[in-house]
């Protein structure tokens, strides 16, 4: 895998208007390829309810990340262009979690989460965004607030997984009609289709013509012992099944050709 070097970091995010299509664990996985690779990773979890601490199996030390941000906010709002607020963010990273290369923040519980309106959001990624970094990835949940908004138009790149199922269909159709006032083009996007399987009916470039969002990856429908695992979050970087591992490694090195 070679990227060239580069003076900002690219900022991918992880975003799906349905929830259940593996959005996580895909994020999660990407990140650790993409250390792997040898490119310095920030993973951070900016969902309302995030389970990248229990994926990633982090012990949680009493604040820190995402809550010691936001409490620092909620004090002093002046605090956004401060050193005392850089610092805090440095402070609350984790550092080389899983693999070397990979940093974590961790999100704050529900009602911290609330609070990130789109000065927080856009006070935190700015700090982060100069720490050096070569892939930043953010993982958050499926509702639209001034938050995801804010990330959606930060992004240089947007990973959006979905599942053969009408109802996800529906939404990305929905999405679509949103996203073309947050999002100047089309080819930002890239669509994974999570456990896919020829059987379901579901025509994935008929899907993609009627979206008009670019598949990047399709990750098949493993037999089900294998799906629970990575249901569960455990990184595919540990499994012994190779047809996972070569699914989510070919997918992340797609996902970063994406920002070169």
């Amino acid at each position: 895998m070679s990227i060239s070097n580069r003076k900002k970091s690219k900022n991918i995010l992880f975003y799906s208007p349905q929830g259940g299509t593996g959005k996580s664990t895909l994020a999660i996985n990407t990140a650790i390829f993409s250390a792997t690779f040898g490119l310095k990773t920030l993973l951070i979890d900016m969902s309302i309810y995030g389970n990248i601490i229990s994926s990633l199996k982090i012990q949680q030390k009493g604040g820190g990340g995402l809550t010691s941000i936001i409490t620092l906010l909620d004090l002093d709002k002046g605090l956004t262009i401060s050193t005392d607020f850089n610092e805090e963010v440095k402070n609350s990273i984790r550092k080389n979690i899983t693999v070397d290369n990979l940093d974590v923040i961790i999100s704050a519980n529900p009602i911290k989460m609330e609070a990130m309106n789109v000065n927080y959001t856009k006070a935190v990624m700015e700090v982060i965004e100069n720490l050096n970094y070569d892939i930043i990835i953010v993982d958050t949940s499926s509702e639209l607030d001034e938050k995801n908004f804010t990330l959606l138009e930060k992004a240089d790149y947007i990973v959006m997984p979905v599942i053969q199922d009408i109802s996800c269909g529906w939404k990305m159709v929905l999405f679509k009609e949103i996203s073309e006032r947050y999002i100047a083009k089309n080819d930002k996007i890239g669509l994974v289709v999570n456990k896919c399987s020829k059987y379901s009916g579901f025509n994935n470039m008929e899907f993609q013509n009627e979206i008009g969002f670019k598949i990047v990856g399709e990750i098949p429908l493993f037999l089900k012992q294998y799906q629970n695992y990575i249901n569960s979050g455990v990184s595919i970087n540990q499994m012994k099944n190779r047809k996972a591992y070569k699914s989510f490694a070919k997918i992340a090195q797609q996902i970063l050709e994406k920002v070169k």
